[in-house]
């Protein structure tokens, strides 16, 4: 056994060199952001920062001296928690409304009644037979022309009206938009039209060469032929705007508006009784 095994507690004498340099140095001071990030994090008792034992030098990343895995942070408050099933819930709820929207029967936008007596129409130039009523259907849905030579054709629109061309009747300027008024221009023949419950105040805009009809709902017919316009009232009214200086009117039910080609006074009286007609039987 050497002499150093026998004495191993025995003190070493510290190099005197050295312990005057050690002497010399100044201490460096902490940073203030140092310090005050250290004492931020005491504050906040991290875990792992003296709640085992481990003092506040313990690192929160590593744990406590002489711990396992570091303690887990704290759940979610109550409040949280509700707010986040809450969100959940109501994501749920508008999906299903979704998917039953998407899922129920549309009706269709355009209907042809059976009692139409017309067997063909033209739609924007395109002629098309009646018994192909899905086409008709289909083609309506852009159409800004239909026309109808022989026979009348009869047309439910989303539920909310009934259209009846006679023979002869020219339509163009069609607008069937799902919001909004409707808007038509009737050019020649005869035009039946009827509202119903679904329509509210939709609102609808019928033109010609010689007055401007606006509807909020009602059963009224407009005729066309070469000396000017005439619209009729069954129900309700409507408010006719003849072309020209002359101020516009209402048209009361069993009233009438005739407004002339060539700008004459136009003629306000009671309905034609061969007008009324087509509109009783399109209320049936």
């Amino acid at each position: 056994m050497s002499a150093r095994d026998e004495h191993p507690l025995e003190p070493v004498e510290p190099d005197a060199a050295l312990a005057r340099a050690l002497a010399h140095l100044e201490r460096p001071s902490a940073r203030p952001e140092f310090r005050a990030a250290v004492r931020a994090r005491f504050l906040a008792a991290e875990p792992g920062v003296g709640a085992q034992g481990g003092g506040p030098g313990a690192s929160a990343e590593h744990g406590a001296p002489g711990q396992g895995a570091p303690t887990s942070v704290p759940d979610a408050s109550p409040a949280r928690r509700n707010l986040v099933f809450l969100a959940g819930a109501l994501a749920a709820a508008a999906a299903i409304v979704l998917t039953l929207f998407l899922a129920r029967s549309r009706a269709p936008v355009w209907t042809v009644h059976p009692s139409t007596t017309a067997s063909v129409v033209r739609i924007d130039g395109v002629v098309l037979s009646i018994a192909d009523s899905a086409r008709v259907a289909t083609a309506l849905l852009a159409a800004r022309e239909l026309e109808v030579d022989s026979g009348t054709l009869r047309l439910g629109v989303r539920g909310e009206a009934w259209l009846e061309l006679g023979p002869g009747t020219r339509l163009s300027q069609m607008k069937f938009a799902p919001a909004g008024p409707y808007q038509l221009r009737t050019d020649r023949g005869s035009l039946a039209v009827a509202t119903l419950a679904p329509f509210g105040r939709r609102g609808l805009r019928v033109l010609t060469d010689d007055f401007e009809v606006q509807v909020t709902g009602t059963v009224f017919g407009v005729d066309v032929d070469e000396t000017g316009s005439c619209v009729c009232t069954l129900e309700g009214t409507v408010r006719c705007d003849p072309a020209g200086a002359e101020p516009a009117r209402s048209v009361e039910a069993g009233s009438m508006c005739f407004a002339w080609r060539d700008r004459r006074a136009a003629l306000w009286g009671v309905a034609h009784a061969e007008h009324l007609a087509p509109l009783r039987a399109l209320r049936r």
